[in-house]
């Protein structure tokens, strides 16, 4: 259930950071009619179902977005302490599924990456590294995420925006330079994927990537270990 409040809380602070509007004022309210939402319809997942995905007011669709994220953030909840325990790393896990959920629902909404946002959860992640994790390995990750991710935006030739170098630099400093790598390829795989099968809806169209790299990364944090020992397996 906590999970669930924060993907709702999530997707709060997505659409209001890219609005440039406050965390804590107005309380939420349908984006098309300003009435603000009745705290029974604030439920994560189960308002959603029940309104049949509407404004109570005005009929207007709600975005398939939020009880998508309110899910995700859900499984990640119950599932990360089965894999870290109660400890250290369950925290730092914790904190970087909000920050990659955060900056999903920014480029999913503007296509971008705020650099606010980037900047509030490095330090987040520096004072966790610093008490609870190997720093030269977090740092080392840092520089590989950046650099490398800066010289595919060259080669590229601006294909990959600077929001998703920056994204990167982050995830290399979670997660140390080979979980950065592998969650760089998954994002790419995944993107491949996405659009061989929306082909041609998105034809010619840019493309968030923020999402992808989300998915790679969760997944890496939790399974790179095994990932990675049974892609040794193939060499």
């Amino acid at each position: 259930m906590i999970g669930l409040i924060i993907g709702s809380f999530v997707n709060v602070v997505g659409y209001r950071t890219v609005h440039h509007q406050s965390l804590i004022w107005p309380s939420s309210y349908c984006p098309q009619c300003q009435t603000p939402i009745k705290h029974i319809h604030k439920i994560p997942l189960v308002s959603f179902v029940l309104l049949k995905g509407k404004c109570s007011t005005c009929q207007f669709s709600i975005s398939i977005r939020y009880p998508i994220v309110e899910l995700l953030m859900g499984c990640l909840f119950v599932i990360s302490p089965l894999v870290f325990g109660y400890t250290t790393n369950l925290l730092i896990a914790y904190t970087f599924y909000i920050f990659l959920f955060i900056v999903t629902v920014t480029d999913l909404i503007e296509m971008i990456i705020p650099n606010k946002v980037i900047l509030l959860f490095f330090i987040i992640f520096l004072v966790e590294i610093m008490f609870f994790s190997d720093w030269l390995f977090s740092i080392v990750g840092l520089l590989v995420g950046f650099f490398l991710s800066f010289l595919i935006v060259v080669l590229s030739r601006g294909k990959m925006g600077m929001g998703d170098v920056k994204l990167l630099a982050i995830v290399g400093l979670v997660l140390g330079w080979k979980g950065m790598i592998l969650s760089f390829f998954l994002a790419n795989m995944l993107g491949t994927l996405f659009v061989f099968f929306m082909n041609p809806l998105y034809r010619n169209r840019p493309i968030p990537f923020a999402p992808f790299i989300t998915a790679g990364s969760c997944v890496s944090i939790l399974f790179d270990s095994q990932l990675i020992s049974w892609y040794y397996t193939f060499l």
